[in-house]
């Protein structure tokens, strides 16, 4: 796309939106489901994992914890807000699969 002699990738504007919003820490309960589907770009799922709102949204968790992506894993195991009952699942979750390293 061109736009005043200038080109603008349409998929990074909106990669760069979404990432904005996922690490929002007013993220709303819409936008935190939607970005946590399992159509949405990891870029924007790891940031997702870094915003602590994350542990209010148990749907949301669990979709991120599903995503069996380890850099997800380990931003919400070494979050301050994890409950010390979520790292047994994630310890468990991962087992065989990778190291977690907390």
């Amino acid at each position: 796309f061109t736009f005043s002699g200038q080109k603008i990738n349409i998929e990074e504007s909106a990669l760069s939106i979404e990432l904005a919003i996922a690490s929002s820490p007013s993220i709303s309960y819409s936008d935190m489901m939607r970005l946590s589907r399992m159509r949405t770009d990891v870029r924007v799922k790891r940031e997702l994992a870094q915003n602590p709102s994350v542990f209010m949204h148990l749907e949301a968790l669990g979709r991120l914890i599903k995503t069996d992506d380890l850099q997800i894993i380990q931003f919400l195991a070494s979050s301050p807000m994890v409950p010390p009952e979520l790292l047994t699942s994630f310890k468990s979750h991962t087992s065989g699969l990778w190291r977690v390293h907390l």
